[in-house]
Order: C-alpha cells, then sequence, then structure tokens
C-alpha cells in the first residue's frame, strides 16, 4: 500500500517556481522589519506623549497649588464630591440654570 504515490510521482518544481518563493520570503521578512521599526515609532511618541501630559498636568497642578510660610504645600481644597455637588446645584438655581 503506497500512500505517497502521488506526491513522488509529480514532477520537482523548477528553479523559477523555487526562485518565487524565495522572493516572498524575502518580502515576508523586509515587511517584518519595517512594522516592527513602525511599531517602535509608535510606541516611542506614544510614550512620549505621555511624559508631556504628565509635566503638563503636574505644572498645572504647581501653578493652581501655592504654598504657605511654613513650606507646606495648601492647593484648591478638596471638598467631598457631595459638596462640589451641593454648590453647583445651588449656583445653577441662583442664575436659573438647573438642570
Amino acid at each position: 500500500m503506497d500512500l505517497f504515490r502521488w506526491f513522488r510521482s509529480r514532477p520537482e518544481p523548477d528553479r523559477e517556481w523555487w526562485m518565487t518563493v524565495a522572493r516572498l520570503e524575502q518580502r515576508q521578512k523586509q515587511l517584518e522589519l519595517e512594522w516592527e521599526d513602525t511599531f517602535d515609532k509608535v510606541r516611542h511618541a506614544l510614550a512620549k506623549m505621555g511624559k508631556r501630559e504628565k509635566a503638563a498636568s503636574s505644572s498645572i497642578q504647581d501653578a493652581l497649588g501655592s504654598t504657605n510660610g511654613e513650606g507646606g504645600r495648601v492647593g484648591l481644597g478638596r471638598a467631598p464630591v457631595s459638596e462640589y455637588a451641593k454648590r453647583l446645584a445651588a449656583a445653577r438655581a441662583r442664575y436659573g440654570r438647573g438642570e
């Protein structure tokens, strides 16, 4: 019983076919390298943007906060969310912009 007779009976692919396969493999490797390069550039740009955003937010916090005479930090204060909600509702009611 010869299961692989069909494979053995087929003629060997010619040189042109092997050259085509080699070109395809080479092109695939080039695309992989290009993709890795592009991915690294995007990752680097996102990291740079994250650093800028972090620096900008810390500079905004520094600008909004001030220091007292003892060197301690005094910011805008952190009232509970419910306190802000009450103040916002009162301001809306006062100026007729209630929702």
